[in-house]
């Protein structure tokens, strides 16, 4: 691929814990730096126990604001037990 150049474009998200401030969606929905926030349900993956328990109780707020801001919402499936 000599004289060929190959464009990247990383594509960054934000964790969503289970408790998350609206504001900080409106703030970075317009940076052009994060794409997307990524959801990971409790207990899901190693590390996710501080993931989010009720997803409409707790995070209404933050997924009404990403609507507003065109902004994704990545989800990690559970994992089998």
């Amino acid at each position: 691929m000599a004289g060929k150049f190959l464009l990247l474009f990383p594509l960054l998200y934000i964790f969503l814990p289970a408790v998350y401030m609206k504001m900080l969606i409106a703030s970075t929905g317009n940076s052009g730096v994060v794409f997307a926030v990524k959801l990971y349900p409790a207990g899901a993956t190693t590390n996710s126990q501080d993931g989010v328990t009720d997803l409409f109780g707790k995070c209404l707020p933050v997924l009404e604001e990403m609507v507003e801001q065109n902004m994704p919402l990545l989800v990690t499936p559970p994992v089998p037990k």
